[in-house]
């Protein structure tokens, strides 16, 4: 059983960087669904915030053993 979280947030996009923002949130969804596929986390939410006056407009939390999660943060690909 998954027991630990990875948890990675980000700020507003920069504006006139729109494409690319969507561009790299793509790239991070497929890499987090192969780690999933591959048995490396156990699951992964994304969630986008509204405005709420804060500076955080959305995470990634990545579900798995700790181990494997420490593994995938000290990659390279990560």
């Amino acid at each position: 059983m998954a027991g630990e979280a990875l948890f990675v947030g980000w700020g507003q996009v920069v504006r006139g960087r729109e494409q690319l923002a969507l561009q790299v949130f793509q790239e991070t969804i497929a890499f987090y669904t192969k780690l999933q596929e591959d048995d490396r986390i156990a699951s992964f939410d994304a969630t986008l915030l509204a405005p709420h006056g804060g500076d955080l407009a959305g995470f990634l939390l990545m579900h798995g053993e700790q181990s494997s999660l420490d593994s995938i943060r000290a990659s390279e690909e990560f």
